[in-house]
């Protein structure tokens, strides 16, 4: 399925097949979201579709939540008004509300949009005049103080999601907490231990709105590969997080690759150190077994990366750090 039938203007994924068939498993699904999802939740009952660390704990949606919370959120934003020709923006870290929340607007027929979230003032009535947003989702606090500033007054304003109800509100402007948009009662996802955690095959993202091609390819691996994703709590505990989650695949921007390419290679010894000569060295030789493959090995494994075994979007994989490594795979 190409990724544009699930997010407007978003990248395709490459299509080369991942070695592990369990992993590359592609089924035939419906067009719509929750079509995709009864297949998945059919095929692994109790496999985990989603997982986030929240408040120091992992927790888990398997495929049969997601479906049903796609579901009700579906209905919830059909009921408010949104349908085909309408577009959501979404502002804010990627996880599983963000992604619950795309793909529900995609199954009441809209479209959505990835935003960045630190727009504000006429920034942001610019950017979502431009997408063409007349609904809009915003993560954090500071977001949604911006986003009823941006709009106090405005002959035109989009309708709000938050997370919470805010402190105040701005006479015309419709706010809806996002806790109103799920049925009632809402169950609580799972909180996952330990040791399925680190069995869980799951792909890496610690991104958010701001890769506006991220969503979509989250969205287009999670609907036609049924591929489980894993979320940090939030950025300043990514490194930590990953760890604890050891994926199998990583999803990143340029800048991410970037950055964290450069956070590994401060791991190394001080540039002129005996150390750091060694690497150089071994890094020259990287054809031949021993120092080489030890040493990098190492800094991966420290970073939580030794079972990654995708790198998406593929032309990203030109670091020493982020290439794949099926020797490492437990």
């Amino acid at each position: 399925m190409a990724t544009n039938a699930v997010l407007r203007s978003a990248s395709v994924i490459p299509s080369e097949p991942w070695e592990d068939h369990a992993m590359n498993q592609r089924l035939p699904v419906a067009s719509d979201p929750v079509g995709h999802l009864d297949t998945w939740a059919a095929a692994r009952p109790g496999a985990l579709a989603l997982l986030h660390k929240r408040r120091g704990r992992w927790m888990a949606w398997r495929w049969a939540d997601v479906r049903r919370e796609v579901a009700e959120l579906s209905a919830a934003l059909a009921a408010r008004g949104f349908g085909p020709g309408e577009r959501l923006a979404l502002a804010g870290p990627f996880e599983p509300t963000l992604v619950l929340l795309a793909l529900g607007a995609r199954n009441a027929g809209g479209e959505v949009v990835a935003v960045s979230p630190d727009l504000s003032g006429q920034a942001l009535l610019d950017g979502l005049s431009a997408a063409g947003a007349h609904h809009l989702f915003v993560a954090s606090r500071d977001g949604a103080s911006r986003a009823i500033a941006a709009y106090a007054g405005a002959r035109a304003a989009p309708r709000l999601y938050l997370r919470e109800a805010p402190a105040q509100r701005s006479a015309g402007l419709s706010v809806t907490p996002i806790a109103e948009l799920f049925g009632e009662p809402r169950p609580m996802p799972e909180r996952i231990e330990w040791d399925r955690l680190r069995s869980s095959r799951s792909a890496w993202v610690e991104e958010g709105s701001e890769w506006a091609e991220g969503l979509g390819l989250i969205l287009e691996r999670l609907l036609t590969h049924g591929q489980a994703f894993a979320f940090p709590e939030n950025a300043e505990s990514a490194s930590r997080d990953r760890c604890d989650i050891a994926p199998v695949m990583l999803l990143l921007s340029a800048a991410r690759a970037g950055a964290l390419h450069d956070k590994l290679d401060q791991r190394l010894a001080p540039s002129g150190s005996l150390g750091r000569r060694l690497w150089d060295w071994a890094q020259r030789h990287a054809g031949r077994p021993g120092a080489h493959r030890h040493l990098r090995s190492h800094v991966r494994r420290i970073a939580g990366l030794h079972r990654v075994r995708a790198v998406e979007p593929a032309a990203l994989v030109a670091s020493a750090w982020l290439g794949t490594g099926r020797e490492e795979l437990p």
